[in-house]
């Protein structure tokens, strides 16, 4: 009888060690899995955040080299009707892009990690310049060339001040989709090495238990 419960104990223990490993196993996926959700949605908001304003603020600067050439053309007398029209129409579809484009970012969730001054300082600095260009092709659609030209006088300093701030937000945003993909490497590589200790312990406790079952066994024949 003392002999069974021995026998017995050591399966149990077996079962239990086998047991707390699939348990350990399991919480450690899951951790892996939620930590590479997190950092995968982290990288991907940045990613996104970063191709949307970009293509917003290419529109932008692609209306004001439309708009700087009809400007250009009315200075130097060589306005022709038929090219005008063509660059305002340009400068038209350009800034309602960039326009389009802009939404689309703010339908962006912020990427985490990101000073939230910043973000604000480039939006502001977005709106400022768009509505400046807004203007400038109202005007040139206007016949409004005098008012159009001061107005295309202040769009340089504002790019400026754009570009200034969209670097140092591109920069924060590039950082916060490196530390997403560093901590699902980090995340990872801990997961191994658990799943390899537990692995390992399992390994031990089986070896441990079948020493101690031969030792039993065999002092059992002898007697």
């Amino acid at each position: 009888m003392f002999k069974r419960i021995k026998v017995v104990t050591i399966l149990i223990i077996v079962l239990l060690t086998l047991g707390i490993s699939q348990f350990l196993t399991g919480a450690l996926s899951m951790r892996a899995l939620v930590n590479d959700r997190e950092g995968f949605q982290a990288s991907l908001c940045a990613n996104q955040s970063v191709a949307a304003f970009t293509d917003a603020w290419i529109m932008m600067n692609q209306t004001r080299i439309a708009v700087g050439t009809m400007i250009q053309n009315m200075m130097m007398g060589n306005a022709d009707k038929d090219a005008m029209q063509s660059l305002l129409q340009m400068a038209k579809e350009r800034i309602a892009s960039s326009e389009s484009r802009y939404k689309a970012y703010q339908a962006i969730p912020p990427s985490p990690g990101v000073d939230p001054a910043l973000i604000k300082k480039l939006e502001e600095s977005y709106v400022v310049y768009h509505k400046l260009l807004n203007d400038i092709v109202n005007s040139l659609a206007g016949g409004l060339a005098g008012a159009a030209m001061k107005l295309h006088e202040g769009a340089a300093p504002l790019n400026v001040a754009m570009q200034e701030n969209y670097l140092a937000w591109r920069e924060a945003q590039t950082q916060v989709a490196d530390n997403g993909l560093h901590d699902n490497r980090r995340a990872f590589q801990e997961m191994l090495w658990l799943l390899g200790a537990i692995s390992l312990m399992v390994v031990l406790v089986i070896v441990l238990s079948w020493v101690g079952y031969s030792v039993f066994c065999c002092n059992r024949c002898m007697r």
